[in-house]
Parts: structure tokens; sequence; C-alpha cells
């Protein structure tokens, strides 16, 4: 997190000496702070407070396909391509260069929490 961020965290009303320039480039910083938290949320959430060697094995999860998401998500595959690549979507596992799949567990934990 940018000095400049975590200042405007410390103090909100501060925003309003900033210049508009640079608010894309804390809007983004922003962004991926949240995927991140939404992430370690959905990690802290699938344990359920279980000791390691208690959690649920990443085997037992159901990965899903771009096409097979976005069917659950009701929305368009490239959609789901784009909010992936942005950092959006916490429940995106890169297997390889190019290549990723979707947790449905995940994807339903998420689901459940934008309710």
């Amino acid at each position: 997190m940018s000095t400049e961020l975590a200042t405007l965290a410390a103090d909100p009303e501060r925003v309003a000496d900033l210049e508009p320039a640079a608010l894309p480039g804390l809007i983004g910083e922003l962004e991926a702070l949240r995927a991140r938290l939404w992430a370690r949320l959905q990690a802290a959430g699938a344990t359920g407070g279980a000791s390691p060697d208690q959690r649920a094995t990443p085997e037992a999860d159901e990965l899903l396909t771009a096409a097979e998401a976005a069917e659950r998500l009701g929305v368009d595959r490239r959609w789901v391509y784009r909010k992936a690549k942005a950092g959006a979507l916490p429940f995106t596992r890169k297997l390889s260069s190019g290549t990723v799949r979707f947790s449905a567990r995940g994807l339903e934990r998420w689901k459940e929490a934008r309710r």
C-alpha cells in the first residue's frame, strides 16, 4: 500500500486535498487491496477456524472453467476473464500461464457475501 493511500486510510478527510489526476491510481491500489482482503476473508471462512491439518483440501473443491463460472454467475465469459485478470474474483485459481479455473466453493461463498 502506498504511503498516500495509508495516509488517506488514517484521515479520509484528506481526499479533498488530492489532485484529480492522482485519483485513478489510488482507486486502482484500493481495488487491489480490496481483492486481497476478500481473498483473505474467503480463506478464513474456508477453514472455519480449523487447524491447518483439519482444513478441506483443494482437491475436494470443483474447479470450473470460465464458461461454467459465467453460467453460475449469470454473466458473459469475457466478464469473468476481465474480472479475474483485474483481481476482483478471489476464487480464481491460476493453474499455469494462460490457464485459470474458478473454485466452485469460493464462487458460492463470494456470491453469498455479495447478497
